[in-house]
């Protein structure tokens, strides 16, 4: 059950940190400064307490229910939880990737029209153009990182 609950921590709590990472993203892209340090410590510390708090406490029914046990070579083995189980955690996974592609998808979009404001506002510097370069390979690693996540979601 150990195990269990930490495959739903994991499952949970990944797209919560992807989708920090979105939100990041796009304050970083509307922020007058750029600067990537733009979050202060404490709210880094809160936002991963949360990314972790979460998870695990929507775990905390699974760690209630049973197995359903089947017979090989006449050793009782663990095949699955039972249906109610099964059920609350497709429940809450499901639920957790649809409010992540929802979210994801909706700073994805607003980071690339900040992103294209930024294009037209920078000048030639070479500071600027190296900052334009910057953000929009940050923007194309989180883009990929919201349709890898939505692509498991599917296969979930």
């Amino acid at each position: 059950k150990k195990c269990q609950v930490l495959n739903h921590i994991g499952a949970v709590g990944s797209p919560i940190g992807k989708l920090i990472i979105a939100v990041h993203r796009y304050s970083v892209l509307t922020s007058t400064k750029y600067a990537e340090n733009a979050w202060t410590r404490r709210c880094i510390r809160r936002l991963v307490f949360f990314q972790f708090l979460l998870p695990l406490i929507s775990s905390i029914p699974i760690a209630f229910y049973d197995y359903i046990y089947t017979m090989r070579d006449g050793v009782s083995v663990v095949y699955a939880f039972t249906d109610p189980g099964i059920l609350t955690q497709k429940a809450i996974t499901t639920s957790s990737y649809l409010i992540y592609i929802v979210c994801s998808g909706v700073f994805t979009m607003m980071t690339s029209r900040a992103l294209v404001r930024m294009s037209i506002v920078v000048a030639d510097g070479t500071t600027r153009q190296q900052i334009l370069r910057q953000q929009k390979s940050m923007f194309i690693i989180v883009s990929l990182c919201a349709v890898s996540h939505f692509i498991k979601a599917l296969h979930q």
